[in-house]
């Protein structure tokens, strides 16, 4: 009995190794093309409009700064009942 808990623990440990393992590996190649899209969709951004607009990928500080304007989200009229 005592050998099976051993087996069943260390099976355990092993799926939960491969699971880590796989999803640093999956996780790492999403990033990349995450990467790859935002750089593929800048330059087309810069071939279509001629004019590149910052994007989801840049910085806050570079969309904030590339264009005059900022935009402000408004929230709109609330109610609050006493």
């Amino acid at each position: 009995m005592a050998v099976k808990k051993q087996v069943v623990s260390v099976l355990t440990m092993a799926a939960g190794f491969l699971h880590e393992i796989l999803s640093f590996i999956v996780f790492t190649m999403l990033d990349l093309l995450d990467f790859v899209l935002c750089f593929a969709f800048k330059v087309a951004d810069v071939i279509m409009e001629a004019e590149r607009k910052p994007c989801y990928c840049s910085s806050g500080k570079e969309a904030i700064t590339s264009s005059g304007k900022i935009l402000v989200s408004e929230r709109g009229s609330r109610r609050y009942s006493v």
